[in-house]
């Protein structure tokens, strides 16, 4: 059985990009200042077969949070996936008022990454 559930290995993924990144919460630590990454478990969909989970696959987000279009930030997140042949779909939202921080997020699973 093939397990890709793990947080692990998708926050050593995110670390690459030199931005802070916890996995759900920052609590009970402050969040540190913008931009920062925020990763959950948005999903899974595992395989079955022979009565058992075969393949435990989960759809990760990763949230970035920045204060206004951080193409830099942005950049290097994509960068990082891609790096590790990670396909992603993602879009932006928030930013729209003046102290809400803008979110890039990120959906990918880890199966075949490198």
């Amino acid at each position: 059985m093939t397990d890709y559930t793990d947080s692990r290995p998708v926050l050593a993924v995110l670390a690459e990009t030199g931005l802070p990144c916890a996995y759900r919460q920052w609590h009970p630590a402050a969040a540190p200042p913008l931009p920062y990454l925020v990763v959950v478990r948005a999903s899974r969909e595992d395989v079955m077969a022979d009565d058992s989970n075969y393949l435990k696959l989960a759809r990760w987000r990763a949230e970035l949070y920045s204060e206004g279009a951080d193409l830099e930030s942005m950049a290097a997140v994509e960068a990082a996936l891609e790096s590790h042949g990670i396909a992603y779909s993602a879009f932006e939202g928030g930013g729209g008022d003046a102290g809400v921080p803008l979110a890039a997020t990120y959906y990918f699973d880890m199966l075949g990454a490198s």
